[in-house]
């Protein structure tokens, strides 16, 4: 996670216990969500062999922790309900090129990115949670989720070359850090 330019802004961890449903639930539907952006590079990229097998295992180990989620959701009492997002993922979307193959980089390093911040967050809710099931949960996907965004770097250098990976990368995060620096006004997992 080095590329992050910025870490989780300490406001957010403050806020973690008011809204700690609110923040659950966002997580649940990004699990969902996050299996959907997989699905769609499987399906925009299947004639990359590599990509198609790690599509296919992310997509089901998101959607094995969606079905987590709504258990932990569940066994504290939070009712599994549609919620507003903060629409960071739909701003990162809009900065990928549309012309390839700098588009098929841009989708994966922007997933990467929102997966590297997903795993950071999910470490703040691990240490940071009084609840001790809501903390044994995160750290247990802190730990097991830690390199899935390495997972999509190392697929965009398949496509161009490591130097411009890496370059438009740390344009991508950079924005992102705004994204991250601004917040938002819901507490969201990405907000």
């Amino acid at each position: 996670m080095d590329f992050l330019h910025i870490p989780t802004p300490a406001r957010w961890a403050l806020h973690l216990e008011s809204h700690l449903d609110k923040i659950l639930l966002d997580h649940t539907h990004w699990e969902k969500e996050s299996a959907r952006m997989c699905l769609n590079l499987l399906l925009a990229y299947c004639d990359n062999e590599e990509l198609s097998k790690a599509m296919t295992a992310m997509i089901n180990d998101k959607l094995d922790r969606f079905q987590a989620n709504r258990e932990l959701l569940k066994s504290l009492g939070i009712q599994f309900q549609r919620i507003q997002p903060t629409g960071y993922d739909r701003r990162l979307k809009e900065l990928i090129i549309n012309k390839e193959p700098h588009r098929v980089v841009d989708r994966l390093l922007v997933t990467a990115l929102i997966d590297a911040r997903s795993n950071e967050r999910f470490s703040v809710i691990a240490n940071s949670c009084e609840d001790a099931k809501v903390a044994k949960h995160y750290k247990t996907l802190a730990n097991k989720d830690r390199e899935n965004y390495a997972t999509y770097i190392d697929l965009a250098s398949g496509y161009m070359d490591e130097g411009h990976v890496f370059e438009r990368l740390d344009e991508l995060a950079n924005y992102e850090a705004t994204l991250i620096s601004d917040g938002g006004g819901k507490p969201r997992l990405h907000s």
